[in-house]
């Protein structure tokens, strides 16, 4: 039985077009428990839909993420740790340090092992240093075992590393921190720094908001950054200026006292263009040459420029013994003193007592990294873990 009306008025195709205008083919929407901004979501939801997070090993797992986050321990850049994950146990290190605005660090680890082993790797921003919150800033993607992030503000960072379950491996990390700008002043650093950041000015003037870069007169001055020619011109305080505009920063970049200008307005500069050169003009007539180089950000203005331009010691101090069995169990033959931190509550040193039983997790420069069997982790010294008996 046909139990379509005859196609002779012509409302067959229009009843079909009207039938997939309503119900055909749409965009579509992902439910938002469904987008995670990050692998380590992404696998944590995945354990859930397996079931595996009711496991005791996916329980543990979940619990590892958390606790790396609450007691990282205290470290300070550069930093270089060799440290071993037990494939047979859930694993998790949380690492907690100081970035100062306008450096950009960057993490790098190395693995040896013989499968392949999803490592996540996360950064967080504290938020409060009397409460437990973190802000995440950053994730290496998937398959990755580097990490780049600039720091927009004086703060300190955790990195949480975590592997998949019934995955490890032997691991060197290694953390290095650097200035995100190039030095303005070519072949010139921190010892041609005469004037610095907030320094009284003489007459009762207002404090100086930048740095004094001493060099020879017509030394080329250079962009720090990909930037703006905001504006350039003359004045009776700043002589000869360039402003430069960056928009990735949503930071302005100050040049005063220049010899000579290079750039026009409203063009662009790349990183290490000459956009001037070293001279004393304007008020700086009776001083020797020099750049006086300000930094001034949007909505808070000027700010030290120190960090964002001096090179800094990539070079971690090395491990200094290499005898050490990881993931070893030791037992405390004397007291010994472990220092940890618990965010939202502070630093601590805790007394050892004898025949605590420890587990060595990892180690960097002269110090180790390891655990104690209510889970608490914190650092003691080489020194004090060579006496102890397995």
């Amino acid at each position: 039985m046909n139990f379509f009306p005859q196609r002779r008025s012509g409302l067959i195709p229009i009843f079909v077009l009207l039938f997939f205008l309503l119900f055909g083919c749409k965009p579509e929407k992902v439910p938002q428990e469904f987008i995670f901004s990050n692998a380590h979501e992404a696998y944590m939801a995945s354990l859930e839909s397996a079931g595996l997070l009711n496991t005791a090993l996916g329980r543990d797992w979940k619990s590892l993420s958390f606790q790396s986050l609450e007691n990282p321990v205290n470290i300070e850049l550069p930093f270089l740790e060799q440290f071993l994950l037990d494939s047979a146990l859930p694993g998790s290190a949380g690492y907690r340090f100081l970035v100062k605005r306008g450096q950009k660090i960057e993490i790098d680890i190395d693995f040896s092992g013989k499968d392949s082993t999803l490592l996540f790797i996360d950064l967080f921003r504290e938020k409060e240093d009397n409460i437990i919150e973190w802000h995440p800033v950053g994730s290496a993607s998937k398959g990755e075992l580097l990490l780049q992030y600039e720091s927009r503000r004086d703060n300190y960072y955790i990195l949480r590393i975590q592997p998949e379950l019934l995955r490890g491996g032997t691991f060197e990390l290694r953390i290095i921190e650097k200035p995100s700008l190039k030095f303005p002043v070519l072949g010139h650093g921190r010892r041609d720094i005469g004037s610095f950041f907030n320094e009284p000015r003489d007459g009762g003037r207002r404090k100086h908001h930048g740095v004094d870069i001493f060099a020879s007169r017509h030394t080329a001055v250079l962009a720090p950054a990909r930037a703006w020619v905001n504006s350039v011109g003359e004045s009776d305080i700043g002589g000869r200026h360039v402003w430069l505009l960056d928009g990735s920063r949503t930071a302005y970049y100050y040049f005063a006292h220049l010899q000579e200008i290079k750039v026009s307005e409203k063009v662009w500069v790349n990183l290490g263009d000459t956009i001037g050169t070293v001279g004393n003009t304007g008020n700086a007539r009776t001083t020797p040459p020099h750049l006086h180089f300000g930094i001034y950000l949007q909505q808070l203005g000027p700010v030290d420029p120190l960090a964002w331009i001096l090179k800094t010691d990539t070079s971690p101090d090395k491990i200094t013994n290499q005898s050490v069995a990881l993931c070893s169990n030791k037992i405390v033959s004397e007291p010994i003193r472990m220092s940890y931190h618990l965010t939202g509550n502070g630093d601590f040193d805790s007394l050892l007592s004898e025949n605590t039983r420890i587990k060595v997790l990892g180690k960097f420069s002269d110090s180790f990294r390891i655990q104690l069997e209510n889970s608490l982790t914190g650092i003691i010294d080489l020194e004090d873990l060579m006496g102890m008996s397995q």
